[in-house]
């Protein structure tokens, strides 16, 4: 909920004068998109522009809200950096998210992770628990304490790994929307490297590193991945 409810509040009253339509930001661009959009015969997705400050940003675009209040928000940077070929297949990828109702599904997917650690929560007050880090009993203090230490814990190192599973399984699946739309892998490439060029991220990954840490595929991975998309029948 957080996560959608935060960008929300971000781009609508926080900082409400940083995101801007991209049919106000650049019509000749936007012109391409409804070109792109109409070629392919798919509907006009609701795009801003985010324009904080630009040195801070990452190159790429996300996805925000569910169903009809969905953005596709792209930085400053990527306007600025990319080729209109690579902004039209990063535009496609972002696409591919939200016709895959990818959103939802992570909502779904959170919530029912939710469930198992709400179910712990009774042994952070266990006695033995207390004791075995010297304490006499379980106040409401320790409680707290103990639910501060392993909780962080359980969320780098068990929910993490779980959430980050399913994202990755979207990024492939929006990768290969874009490339069923675009029907270019050469310029799906090129974006993909100059996203990961501009925002210093490392192209290649041990698989078990990048399985249990990244929720992005590595760069080798998720190029490996498109080329194998192109190769099936």
């Amino acid at each position: 909920f957080a996560n959608w409810i935060v960008p929300l509040l971000d781009m609508h009253i926080i900082n409400k004068k940083h995101y801007i339509t991209l049919a106000k930001h650049s019509e000749t661009l936007s012109q391409e998109v409804e070109a792109f959009v109409k070629k392919h015969h798919l509907k006009m997705p609701n795009l801003w522009v985010d324009l904080s400050t630009t040195a801070t940003q990452k190159i790429g675009a996300r996805t925000q809200g569910f169903f009809h209040a969905n953005k596709i928000v792209f930085t400053q940077r990527a306007i600025a950096e990319y080729s209109a070929k690579e902004l039209l297949t990063v535009l496609a990828h972002e696409m591919g998210h939200d016709s895959l109702h990818h959103r939802v599904w992570y909502f779904i997917l959170i919530m029912l992770a939710i469930v198992p650690v709400i179910g712990l929560l009774p042994y952070f007050a266990h006695p033995a628990l207390a004791s075995a880090f010297g304490f006499d009993q379980p106040t409401a203090y320790i409680t707290v304490l103990m639910f501060g230490i392993f909780g962080a814990i359980i969320q780098k190192h068990i929910m993490t790994p779980l959430t980050n599973y399913p994202k990755r399984i979207f990024e492939y699946q929006a990768d290969a929307y874009a490339i069923q739309t675009t029907q270019d892998v050469e310029v799906m490439s090129q974006s993909l490297v100059h996203t990961f060029d501009n925002n210093q991220g490392l192209p290649f990954l041990h698989p078990w590193y990048s399985l249990w840490y990244k929720c992005h595929p590595s760069l080798v991975e998720r190029i490996t991945h498109i080329k194998r998309v192109v190769c099936q029948p």
